[in-house]
């Protein structure tokens, strides 16, 4: 899996873009489109605050 984290000063805060890429080898038993049906409810729908905080800090600096 590859993660990207994006964060953009904007007028009133910071955009934060968070981009989950993965590829299933093709001996898997499941493809890709069933393996984001069985992710999609389980992974964090926003980042950790923390990690948040010490981005906007650098952005602001």
């Amino acid at each position: 899996m590859w993660t990207f984290w994006e964060y953009q000063q904007a007028e009133h805060g910071v955009l934060v873009r968070w981009v989950q890429d993965f590829e299933m080898k093709p001996q898997s038993p499941v493809d890709d489109a069933a393996m984001l049906q069985g992710i999609r409810p389980s992974c964090a729908c926003r980042p950790r605050k923390p990690s948040v905080e010490r981005a906007t800090s650098r952005v602001a600096n």
